[in-house]
Order: C-alpha cells, then sequence, then structure tokens
C-alpha cells in the first residue's frame, strides 16, 4: 500500500509541472543518439562516445488531422490522466464542406535494448514497433460520422 502511495505521489510531481516535448529527430541526429538513432542510421552507435548503453522504454506518439480540436486551456490530458470525465464543450470540429477532411497518426515504442560499443565495431539488439496511418480526401459527413 506504501508503494502504491509514493507510486502515485511521484506521479502527481512529474505531471504537476509543465513539459515540453519534440519529436524523435532532435537526439536521432546526434552523437549521443545510441538506441534513438538506430532505425535512422544503425552505424551511429560505433561513434557513440560511451561504452554501452540500457534503454528500457521509450515512445514518440504524434497525431494530425484538420477537423477536430481540443479547445484551449480545456485540460484535457490531465483529466484523461486522472480519469476525469470530459464535457462536452471540451472538443469542437471543423464542420465545414471545404476542405476535405484529413488526419495522421503515428507511433513508435522502443525497449527494452542495449548497446556495447567496442571503439572500431559495436553490437546492439532491440524491440521496437512502429506505425503510422493516415486518412486524405474523407467528406466533412463521414468524419463527423466516425
Amino acid at each position: 500500500m506504501k508503494r502504491k502511495r509514493l507510486t502515485a505521489v511521484a506521479l502527481l510531481v512529474v505531471c504537476w509541472f509543465p513539459a515540453s516535448a519534440q519529436e524523435t529527430w532532435g537526439i536521432s541526429n546526434s552523437n549521443f543518439a545510441g538506441n534513438m538513432g538506430i532505425w535512422l542510421n544503425p552505424s551511429s552507435i560505433v561513434g557513440a562516445p560511451y561504452r554501452q548503453e540500457f534503454l528500457l522504454l521509450a515512445a514518440d506518439v504524434f497525431e494530425d488531422n484538420n477537423f477536430v480540436y481540443a479547445r484551449k486551456n480545456s485540460g484535457v490530458i490531465r483529466k484523461s490522466i486522472f480519469g476525469e470525465p470530459l464535457p462536452d464543450e471540451t472538443f469542437g470540429d471543423h464542420y465545414t464542406e471545404s476542405p476535405l477532411k484529413r488526419g495522421y497518426a503515428g507511433g513508435y515504442v522502443m525497449g527494452p535494448s542495449y548497446i556495447r560499443n567496442h571503439g572500431n565495431w559495436a553490437w546492439g539488439a532491440h524491440f521496437a514497433w512502429r506505425s503510422a496511418n493516415s486518412l486524405t480526401d474523407v467528406p466533412y459527413h463521414l468524419a463527423k460520422f466516425a
């Protein structure tokens, strides 16, 4: 029971402060990319300035569309994390005939993974899952129905 409370308090502290994020391109081109640079350039682990790296879990999730949106300052992420109900006015939509609607969603989860650098050569192993989905030229009434 004490462990659950400590975990809950730690999550609250982490979620309390504002956070910023970037897509994985920011670190993937770096000499320090390690496991996150493997998918872009597998030989990058040879130039890593460290001997080994273990990655427990990494994720990149992205969604974009021109139909549904969350209203500004709606607190949708915070409310979703804490299981609070979302009122109907949280979301809005652009229910217009033109332009045709589009959407894109991408996800990447990696881990666990390990790399070992021996100077002139290196090896590594990782588990990863990637998904990319897109819709284009969706009529507005079909977007509303979905």
